[in-house]
């Protein structure tokens, strides 16, 4: 009896793994969609060098943040597991490279990139979250009646 709920346990933490996998993911675009909406805002509004963003960037308390605090963000991202991690690397390889509209026009041309990335996980996030969870739990009971 032991073993079988050990089995039916373990069939559930892989199914929430697996959902945690894809919370996490959408949890991460959320945070790099709302990394650059500030970034539109330190370009634009207050006209911030690229010093003073990487600052006030490291300064967020998200998973982006700990990227502006190492001394180079692109070959941190470049290793990083984060979502959309290459996507801003690339961006950030020529950061401050352009006049200010070029750089507002990268920086929307990403954003709307993300935001679709973001809207995807979303949507798949809450199809398959629960799914997953039920799938797992099923797995474990299946192996734990097969084996009684």
């Amino acid at each position: 009896m032991i073993g079988a709920l050990m089995l039916v346990l373990s069939g559930a933490c892989a199914g929430e793994a697996a959902a945690s996998s894809l919370t996490a993911k959408e949890r991460q675009l959320a945070e790099l969609e709302l990394l650059l909406q500030k970034t539109e805002v330190y370009l634009s509004g207050e006209l911030l060098g690229t010093n003073e963003i990487y600052e006030r960037l490291a300064s967020l308390d998200n998973s982006y943040s700990q990227a502006f605090c190492s001394d180079d963000p692109v070959d941190y991202l470049r290793h990083s597991e984060l979502a959309g991690a290459a996507e801003l690397a690339d961006y950030l390889k020529n950061f401050g490279h352009t006049d200010l509209q070029g750089q507002l026009a990268q920086n929307a041309l990403l954003l709307a990139e993300i935001s679709d990335k973001h809207s995807e996980a979303l949507a798949k996030c809450s199809n398959q979250c629960k799914l997953r969870r039920v799938m797992g739990l099923s797995a474990g009971l299946i192996a734990a009646i097969i084996l009684i």
